[in-house]
């Protein structure tokens, strides 16, 4: 019995490597080593998973171990604080002093969870629970952040952190998505990608209202459309849905809510696309994307990136500029502008401006470099959201997408418009 449940966890690990690690998060796969013993750091007690800036080549245990980023003890089939996680807990903080590490992670393959090694205390990431595997990038922040502060379990980051986490974990809800989706036969990618746009945006209002301090108890959101019973959570959802498009500034996105009310519910003629418990799956994920609002990356072109196949990339590409061009441009235009001064206020426009990726990008990056200044107030907050963007397209379709991405990104949505009006 305990070599079949030693050769599941090896299983389930192995699986949390290659789909997450790697094909998620993309770690590179040499840069990471399961369950090898280095008897010089932690004598017979192997770690689970390492990883490191240095691939290991089977020779060089002193330069992977000393560039370590990374610790984790690995249960399969446990649930958290059970027997099993508090031995993994036990482990992790003897070995991740001995391997030069001041925090390490604790999975069942599931549920994942960070710890300081000195204190045992969970550590979070900008006020939230840090709960997925995260890049290398974040890895080494985290590091450095304890490394700096041993006692440290609340690590806060500035605007272009926030973004590369957000993403990152943002990416990897996606490939879940993709499973699910497989199933759903949406007319073409277009269509799943609008639909996925959408979903992320309903829980994402919840949060921005509670931010402005504009939520309403008496009134169904997000957080209460979850329910045991999936065909509750649809017909929650659909309510949701229809109550954002009469009573709130949300009608602005009507195109793209109407997207997944229909694939949802029906249009009265056609059956729902999607089944209840694909929707409440669906409806799962979104909401352990949590937190999103001011994460301050293009939320459009991250779904795109993910969903789109070729024949879609070609479809899009006379609106959509791939984002890693979008970003560069945008720190090159705007790097004198560092300093908000309400007496040189001045406007950004894109004529041609698709889903938004030169706008979002362009807002994205002043408010990283007004929070840098310092400058970053009530008034720079209220021209980067009210007044400094303009949009333009042919497309009526495009501008609905651009209004609900620069919505996401933050802000700044108010002045997109269509050239037929």
């Amino acid at each position: 019995m305990a070599k079949t449940k030693k050769k599941q966890e090896a299983l389930s690990v192995s699986r949390l490597i290659n789909e997450v690690l790697v094909a998620q998060l993309s770690i590179p796969f040499r840069q990471i080593v399961n369950d090898t013993t280095f008897s010089k750091y932690t004598g017979s007690k192997r770690p689970d998973i390492l990883i490191s800036e240095f691939e290991y080549d089977g020779t060089n245990d002193e330069q992977y171990i000393k560039n370590l980023v990374a610790y984790a003890e690995a249960k399969d089939d446990c649930k958290v604080d059970d027997k099993d996680w508090k031995d993994a807990l036990k482990q992790g903080k003897t070995k991740a002093p001995k391997l030069g590490l001041p925090y390490f992670i604790v999975t069942n393959c599931k549920t994942t969870y960070f710890y300081n090694a000195k204190t045992l205390k969970q550590l979070t990431l900008n006020g939230n629970p840090i709960r997925e595997f995260q890049t290398i990038d974040i890895y080494r922040l985290i590091k450095n952040k304890l490394t700096e502060n041993p006692n440290l379990d609340s690590i806060n980051t500035n605007v272009d952190s926030i973004s590369t986490i957000s993403e990152a974990i943002f990416n990897k809800k996606l490939w879940e998505l993709a499973g699910v989706y497989r199933g759903i036969n949406f007319k073409d990618n277009v269509q799943k990608i609008d639909f996925t746009v959408g979903f992320v945006a309903l829980e994402y209002f919840e949060e921005k209202e509670e931010i402005d301090g504009n939520k309403d108890a008496s009134k169904v959101y997000w957080s209460t459309c979850n329910d045991e019973v999936a065909e509750k959570i649809k017909n929650n959802l659909s309510g949701y849905i229809s109550r954002l498009e009469d009573e709130t500034t949300f009608k602005e996105f009507k195109n793209v809510m109407e997207v997944v009310r229909i694939a949802i519910s029906g249009d009265g003629k056609n059956k729902p696309l999607i089944g209840v418990d694909d929707v409440k799956q669906i409806y799962g994920i979104i909401d352990s994307m949590k937190p999103l609002h001011g994460t301050g990356f293009d939320l459009f072109g991250a779904v795109y990136e993910m969903f789109a196949s070729s024949k879609e990339k070609k479809d899009f590409g006379e609106y959509f500029t791939r984002r890693h061009y979008t970003h560069i441009f945008s720190k090159l235009l705007l790097q004198d502008e560092d300093v908000y001064n309400k007496k040189k206020e001045f406007s950004i426009i894109d004529p041609a401006c698709g889903t938004g990726g030169f706008l979002t990008e362009s807002f994205k990056v002043l408010l990283n470099n007004y929070e840098k200044s310092g400058t970053l107030t009530s008034e720079a907050r209220e021209f980067l959201s009210k007044k400094c963007f303009y949009g333009v397209d042919v497309r009526d379709e495009n501008i609905s997408r651009t209004r609900l991405n620069m919505f996401l990104v933050g802000d700044g949505h108010t002045h997109m418009y269509s050239e037929t009006h």
